[in-house]
């Protein structure tokens, strides 16, 4: 598929980090291993959301369920970096990428949960920088997402709040 295998790049990235912990300590997983993981479960978000349909893109109750799984899988891997990166890992810490991969994933899903998920990251990536945790805060590209979902939502007061 042109978006990717994100089964297989999480086993591989799974197979990464059991053979570090074995000792094999060349083969300790970066940032750019996990966030290219992210942004395959991101991909495969987008991709089983919708479908194209002439020039109309419909949603589909199998799309949804996929979008919903491949989005939680994203932020189930950002948060096991944020864990990791808290343990002492300090070069496993997520960058913007990787949380504007989890976002975009989450505002795709769509509805209040998407929506909910998609704030709840974008205050997590405020208070990681606030704290000096990080060295960067969220983007015009993530506001932009986030923009975009909300305008799109049918919730009551959500095109206020965009």
């Amino acid at each position: 598929s042109r978006f990717g295998d994100a089964k297989r790049a999480q086993k591989v990235l799974s197979w990464m980090e059991e053979l570090y912990e074995s000792g094999r300590e060349e083969l300790k997983p970066d940032e750019a291993c996990y966030n290219s993981v992210i942004w395959a479960h991101t991909c495969n978000a987008l991709k089983s959301s919708s479908q194209k349909i002439g020039m109309k893109q419909q949603r589909n109750d199998r799309g949804t369920a996929a979008s919903l799984a491949a989005a939680e899988q994203a932020q189930e891997l950002l948060v096991h970096m944020i864990q990791r990166f808290r343990q002492g890992e300090t070069d496993i810490l997520p960058g913007r990428s990787g949380f504007n991969a989890v976002i975009r994933a989450w505002a795709d899903v769509g509805g209040a949960k998407g929506i909910q998920k998609a704030e709840l990251l974008l205050k997590l990536m405020d208070e990681l920088y606030q704290s000096c945790t990080t060295n960067f805060s969220a983007d015009s590209a993530t506001y932009s997402v986030i923009i975009s979902a909300l305008a799109k939502s049918t919730k009551d007061g959500a095109a206020v709040r965009a």
